[in-house]
């Protein structure tokens, strides 16, 4: 079942500390401490693309013109394979998530 998240202190961390120049999307979806987040300057095609988790940001080793100029599809590429990895693939709790994220 999926509640509505709430920007939380990790969340906010994410947010603040995203790389310079860029904006994206960032959400807490299944505990407080556990962000996914997405990054980069969308307007650019060959632009990096930022991922947030427990590690902080990294560059992913995709560019914006691979999510078609679109954060809310590298944050649903990335909540899908968070959720595979946990043996769950609910595309459509992945999708309602994307559209509860933070944007920044």
């Amino acid at each position: 079942m999926t509640t509505a998240p709430i920007r939380t202190a990790a969340t906010q961390q994410a947010i603040e500390t995203a790389p310079v120049g860029t904006h994206g999307l960032a959400i807490a979806p299944w505990s407080p401490d556990d962000v996914y987040g997405v990054a980069s300057n969308w307007g650019q095609d060959s632009a990096a693309v930022y991922t947030y988790s427990q590690a902080g940001w990294v560059r992913s080793g995709r560019q914006v013109a691979d999510y078609r100029h679109r954060p809310s599809l590298a944050l649903l590429a990335e909540l899908r394979e968070a959720m595979l990895a946990s043996g769950d693939d609910d595309a459509t709790e992945a999708a309602a998530l994307v559209n509860d994220a933070d944007e920044f």
